[in-house]
């Protein structure tokens, strides 16, 4: 049998079992996210650490602890003073969520959810539900990173949140519109487009669906980033907010939250 051959059927194999194991999870009522892995950016998926031990083994390094920073729980760490991710972790030096910063040089004014911080502007996500104080954050599960995604949409206060639904089922009626599908991605789905006009004023997140569950999520900016986690790419014309096509560039950062991203399926 020709190599080619093998490697097609153990392909499929492969395929179907991904499938499989999203759809079975999906069916379950008591479905929840079993993220088990954190990466950033399509085609190279960068791996990010999930411990605290790990990270400082990797570089990572403590910028800002839970009482320095009033609108946001976890202690922040940061590789080489680069702001793109920063990743917060728990009292149990566990991950709890991620953060992106751009230079306010590089963009305009932005609106919530970004936070203006020093010269910075800031985007938040949680991967369970954060609290104020090291007491009382919630617990981290044993093998995952979380079973939620929430988007910090205060510059005051932890506890205004964007909760993203788990299961594309849940998105109907919603504001969220069905985007393009891409293999090793994932379906992209978009906020509110058709009362989006400027592009400074999109809701700057864009989720990721494999077989009908949430496995990642991503930035999105109407300009250039010069850094390597940002891709920059173009759409068919009929899965992207108009104010794109005004722009002259676009930068995503797309974040995956399960193990092997190259699987992802349309």
């Amino acid at each position: 049998m020709k190599l080619s051959v093998i490697l097609s059927s153990l392909f499929l194999v492969l395929v179907s079992g991904r499938i499989y194991w999203h759809r079975s999870r999906n069916a379950d009522p008591m479905f929840s996210p079993r993220w088990d892995k954190l990466a950033v950016t399509w085609l190279r998926w960068e791996p990010l650490p999930l411990t605290v031990n790990d990270a400082v083994k990797k570089g990572w390094r403590l910028q800002d602890d839970y009482q320095e920073i009033p609108y946001f729980s976890g202690n922040r760490y940061v590789r080489r003073r680069d702001k793109t991710v920063m990743l917060l972790f728990d009292e149990d030096n566990r991950v709890l969520g991620l953060q992106t910063g751009i230079p306010k040089s590089n963009v305009e004014f932005k609106p919530l959810p970004w936070v203006k911080e020093n010269d910075s502007f800031i985007l938040t996500a949680y991967f369970r539900q954060p609290r104020t104080s090291k007491e009382y954050l919630s617990p981290s599960p044993s093998k995952n990173i979380g079973d939620q995604l929430l988007i910090l949409n205060s510059s005051t206060s932890t506890e205004k949140l964007i909760q993203i639904p788990t299961k594309e089922s849940e998105l109907v009626g919603s504001g969220w519109t069905e985007g393009q599908c891409f293999y090793t991605m994932g379906k992209l789905y978009w906020y509110d487009l058709s009362n989006v006009s400027d592009c400074n004023s999109l809701l700057p997140v864009f989720l990721i669906y494999t077989n009908e569950v949430l496995n990642g999520f991503g930035w999105i900016l109407p300009y250039k980033i010069d850094n390597a986690r940002f891709v920059h790419y173009l759409f068919r014309n009929d899965t992207i907010p108009n104010c794109f096509w005004n722009t002259s560039h676009l930068s995503l950062m797309h974040v995956f939250l399960d193990s092997h991203p190259v699987m992802n399926l349309c």
